[in-house]
């Protein structure tokens, strides 16, 4: 146990980079150099990994904790890959607070927001790829980015339509043809799948319960709209982010545009899964109220981030092939996949919006620094971090030159 443990925290640790390279770290540590799991296992589960809201790293190495060692191994794994990052988020976080109005803080991360609006919109580019495939997509993400920047309509709204536009019109797809293994009987697989969803809801339900008795109601706000973005947002962490800065900068209040712009920084730059956005977001939303309030906060979101991903990896493992074969599963998934490029569109252009035009007009140095970025990173010869760190220096150093 404590080396399973020591072995996921490692690999949480030296999780930076995104999701594709989170990806890469689980399959070269977990499956090639201690084997603990198989090849099969590993496409197994980021196969069921992408059936699911959440983030995708992070439910993997649930799933291959679960097939090494049953359930107790799944919560090792996805509490070792998540911990190290979340509690460095919830200082991080503390740290920004406290210093940011500082020129010398301000100018740094003035020379971190053009390049995250980069990353932003490399995700999309990346991700409009890998998911719009036919006119019919397209027409959905379209409508979808409409909707959101265009009347602020809600996203649950637009998922439920997009997932129903998908069942009628989206063309059939291939079943993968995933094989199901367990050595458990079906009665015994059926028992603890059963078990595992019923601890798990009576532990949602336990915690969102707790923070309706609470005195401050940003609890309470925390816990409900996070947990429903985790929920309904289908697409990957950016796709969440997008779902949890609109809320935030807008009927919340938790934040300004600028300061989700500093959120998505610290979380491409703190090891874990690029959803710890939320835990900065749980903290900003409770910072008012003081240090505890805060890191209260951020443990409060981090907890309802991922309790959904353990209960849906845990319960669903045994049925993989099943819930993937499904074809109307299938197909409400790419629509509702489709819907979340509109998303992401959505946060691509209020952060543009923010950085890169002001008061009188575009801002020439900032939309250069924008490109440039966007052009490394095109590359992949460069890492996440090392260009943030690459971005705060150019801003540290134009402070010190101009002091602006």
């Amino acid at each position: 146990m404590r080396a399973e443990f020591t072995t996921w925290l490692k690999i949480g640790l030296l999780s930076f980079g995104g999701p594709a390279a989170h990806i890469a770290l689980i399959q070269a540590e977990i499956c090639d150099r201690l084997k603990w799991a198989s090849g099969r296992d590993f496409v197994q589960g980021l196969s069921f990994a992408t059936l699911l809201p959440g983030p995708e790293a992070m439910q993997l190495g649930v799933f291959l904790g679960w097939r090494y060692g049953g359930v107790r191994s799944g919560v090792i794994a996805g509490l070792g890959f998540v911990l190290p990052g979340a509690a460095l988020m919830i200082a991080l976080t503390l740290a920004l607070s406290l210093w940011r109005g500082h020129a010398l803080v301000d100018a740094v991360f003035g020379g971190v927001q053009p390049v995250i609006v980069a990353f932003v919109a490399l995700a999309l580019w990346r991700i409009w790829h890998q998911t719009i495939d036919t006119v019919f997509a397209g027409l959905i993400a379209v409508a979808s980015f409409i909707a959101l920047y265009g009347f602020e309509l809600p996203f649950p709204w637009i998922a439920l339509a997009a997932a129903f536009y998908g069942l009628v019109v989206m063309p059939r797809t291939e079943n993968p043809g995933i094989e199901e293994q367990s050595d458990l009987a079906p009665e015994q697989v059926r028992r603890r799948a059963t078990m595992t969803l019923a601890v798990g809801v009576a532990a949602g339900l336990a915690l969102l319960g707790l923070t309706f008795v609470l005195p401050d109601p940003v609890f309470r706000d925390i816990a409900v709209h996070i947990s429903t973005a985790v929920l309904v947002v289908f697409g990957g962490a950016y796709a969440v982010i997008g779902y949890v800065a609109d809320l935030a900068v807008g009927s919340l209040g938790w934040m300004t545009t600028p300061q989700v712009i500093d959120g998505l920084a610290l979380s491409e730059t703190a090891p874990g899964p690029l959803i710890l956005f939320n835990t900065y977001a749980g903290a900003m939303a409770a910072a008012p109220g003081g240090v505890m309030h805060a890191i209260a906060g951020g443990a409060l979101a981090t907890a309802v981030t991922f309790l959904p991903s353990f209960v849906l990896v845990l319960a669903g493992a045994p049925y993989v092939s099943r819930l993937y074969a499904n074809p109307w599963l299938r197909r409400a998934l790419s629509g509702i996949a489709a819907a979340v490029i509109g998303l992401i569109a959505s946060l691509a252009a209020l952060l543009a919006s923010t950085v890169l035009w002001t008061d009188r007009g575009m801002n020439y140095e900032t939309v250069s620094v924008a490109v440039l970025s966007l052009a490394i990173l095109a590359t992949k010869r460069v890492p996440a971090p090392a260009l943030i760190a690459l971005g705060a220096t150019v801003g540290a150093l134009r402070w010190a030159v101009i002091g602006a």
